[in-house]
């Protein structure tokens, strides 16, 4: 940095060529999977649905990358709002990512001729992209948990605001992935199998959606219950209930049910999932694949 340059010009510089690296990365990878996809299909009957899957396949890695980077941005944004010790979380999620890689690997192995090496690829890619998202959902729960001492109540209403939108905007990320990733197995459902593999069914496409939309909800519920018990708290202190006649704690009451709808206590879990719309993607892709065959 020169000494007539701003820091935030600095750190903004560095985040855009940090978003470069890591789309250049992703899309390394996607080319290289859907290059030796088609490589190996080349004069296959099948090969508009390896164009798609190939496709696919890179929209795929090169969006893990963005999550990524997403992720990282997200849990900046927590620390701006407050302190969180993120050593622990980050460990947590490299040792997370170990044990999928590990067995992946281990079924690669195992059945060399069951199991494609690029869909273990695509999926070891995506559980790493969707990492630094899913610390940032856990940053968000210790942030909550952390409310510093002296902290005035319109600060701590501020500060769960901010969360809050945070967190709710980290859940189309994480639905796009799987959509995209069910996308994709839908489509290598409707390639011939090679050398003897067992061939993608379309009961397992939906299983895998659904599998997918559910783990995307347990990682959500950990921030959401952090926020809804904070937003209780908050309830209690801007719109407490103490009124001794009937027409005061009905005024009160009024208030109250204002104050939740602004808290946003009033939406469903159900609700939440279904306002990030990219999470409807792969019951859609999987639905849509189970009713329309080509075969």
């Amino acid at each position: 940095m020169t000494e007539t340059e701003e820091p935030g010009v600095t750190t903004a510089r560095h985040g855009r060529g940090r978003l470069v690296a890591v789309v250049l990365a992703g899309f390394a990878v996607g080319a290289v999977v859907a290059v030796s996809a088609a490589a190996a299909r080349s004069g296959s009957p099948d090969r508009d649905w390896v164009v798609a899957w190939s496709g696919l396949a890179l929209a795929l890695a090169v969006t893990s990358a963005v999550v990524f980077e997403l992720g990282l941005r997200r849990s900046d944004d927590v620390s701006r709002v407050r302190a969180v010790r993120w050593g622990p979380l980050r460990a947590a999620a490299v040792a997370t990512v170990a044990v999928v890689v590990v067995l992946c690997v281990s079924t690669l192995l195992v059945d060399l001729t069951g199991v494609s090496w690029r869909g273990l690829a695509l999926t070891i890619w995506a559980v790493v992209g969707s990492t630094t998202v899913v610390v940032a959902m856990l940053g968000v729960r210790s942030a909550v948990h952390a409310v510093p001492a002296g902290t005035t109540l319109g600060r701590r209403v501020d500060d769960y605001l901010r969360l809050r939108e945070l967190t709710v905007g980290l859940l189309p990320p994480l639905g796009a992935l799987v959509a995209l990733s069910t996308f994709a197995l839908g489509a290598a459902a409707q390639l011939a199998p090679l050398h003897g593999a067992a061939p993608v069914t379309s009961s397992t496409v939906l299983v895998f959606g659904v599998a997918g939309t559910a783990l995307v909800g347990c990682v959500y519920a950990v921030p959401r219950h952090a926020l809804r018990t904070e937003a209780r708290d908050l309830l209690r202190a801007l719109a407490p209930v103490v009124g001794t006649h009937a027409d005061a704690v009905r005024a009160e009451l009024q208030q109250r049910q204002a104050v939740r709808a602004q808290l946003g206590l009033d939406a469903t879990f159900l609700g939440d999932l279904q306002s990030g719309l990219s999470i409807l993607g792969p019951l859609l892709a999987a639905a849509t694949t189970l009713l329309v065959t080509t075969r």
